[in-house]
């Protein structure tokens, strides 16, 4: 393997820069080596916390640094300009969830990392979490059978303040509210597990929050192998206690698979609550209580990335597979407005954009 050192800058100091910079800082022969944000006291907070010599409020100076891979950690609004932007001076780009607020955004950055050689990333890191693997491993093994039914769940709760930094909860900055900031993993692991879908019908509505976009989601979902789906999202539902900051403690989120020869339900992302199975009944790390230890998925993933670019190989998660969360959370969006089932491949983005900015208006 590579042993080149990896130069890394980070975009954006808000909450979830710190899982990076804690991931690169990990492994060997990577270094953080400079850090951007607005904000210039949270530019220097982070530098001061994980001990980066630079900082700057203006990320195209990060470029100056002679880096290897740009983490992209901003608002989503901003992920489009900041990863086009990386990838034309050939900087490989690690971007945050989603991958994208829009599918001709999604396409372009797609399109500009195979024009300019480099390597984009998407984090979804609970594609890494234990559960998911073991969810992942039995459906390649066929031990489910035909699959009936999918479901994914997300009743959590914020308050209003959450929401009163200015890009949580809008269209532009944040993507659209509960499914572009808190429902996206899941909408990624239901397709991931349950394969390529054929239909949606979705219903967006916001009850408890005084922001532009939803907070609140249903949707019934078709698959291409017969199976059925249901996704229910929301940050209005009590209980939800503030434990400190913007952490909360919420009712468990929890996705499940349920096929003719066996099922499985994992709560709070690493809480196995069922698994059983025809045959094959129950997993050796379930026997041997292992589930909940191990290192955050955030690591893993960001390790398999490197490792990935160190072997010049297809990063995962890469940024045709981040779209498909991204394509599932507008054709949801298009059909709560249009009040339709939408098929698949979702091709009405331009004219659901031409809604969206109608009812910014």
């Amino acid at each position: 393997m590579n042993n080149k050192k990896f130069k890394v800058g980070i975009v954006g100091c808000g909450t979830i820069a710190p899982y990076h910079v804690e991931a690169f800082q990990t492994l060997e022969n990577v270094e953080v080596v400079g850090v951007s944000d607005v904000n210039e006291m949270k530019a220097k907070e982070l530098c001061s916390k994980y001990n980066i010599n630079f900082w700057t409020t203006d990320y195209r100076k990060l470029h100056d640094l002679n880096l290897d891979v740009i983490s992209i950690c901003v608002p989503s609004g901003l992920h489009y300009e900041v990863s086009i932007d990386a990838m034309k001076k050939k900087k490989h780009v690690i971007v945050e969830k989603p991958l994208a607020i829009n599918l001709k955004q999604a396409d372009e950055m797609i399109l500009t990392s195979g024009k300019e050689g480099v390597k984009l990333a998407t984090i979804f890191d609970h594609r890494f979490d234990l559960p998911s693997r073991m969810i992942k491993d039995a459906l390649n093994k066929d031990l489910f059978g035909k699959l009936i039914l999918v479901d994914a769940h997300i009743k959590w709760y914020r308050t209003q303040d959450y929401y009163a930094n200015g890009w949580r909860g809008t269209w532009n900055l944040d993507g659209g509210g509960i499914l572009a900031n808190q429902a996206i993993h899941w909408l990624d692991l239901i397709q991931w597990f349950a394969g390529p879908l054929k239909s949606v019908y979705g219903k967006i509505k916001t009850f408890t929050h005084e922001i532009e976009a939803a907070d609140t989601a249903i949707a019934i979902l078709e698959f291409f192998n017969g199976s059925l789906g249901v996704i229910e999202a929301s940050t209005s539902i009590y209980p939800g206690r503030q434990k400190g900051g913007f952490v909360y403690n919420n009712l468990p989120e929890s996705i499940g698979i349920y096929g003719e020869k066996g099922s499985v339900v994992v709560e709070g992302s690493k809480n196995i609550k069922l698994w059983e199975f025809a045959e094959n009944g129950s997993h050796e790390l379930i026997k041997e209580n292992k589930i909940k230890n191990g290192t955050s998925s955030h690591k893993e993933l960001i390790k398999a990335i490197i490792d990935s670019l160190r072997e010049d190989k297809e990063v995962p998660i890469d940024g045709k597979e981040g779209r498909k969360s991204l394509e599932l959370m507008r054709a949801i969006y298009y059909s709560s407005f249009i009040n339709k089932k939408v098929d698949f491949p979702f091709i009405k983005d331009d004219e659901l954009e031409k809604i969206i900015i109608d009812k910014i208006k």
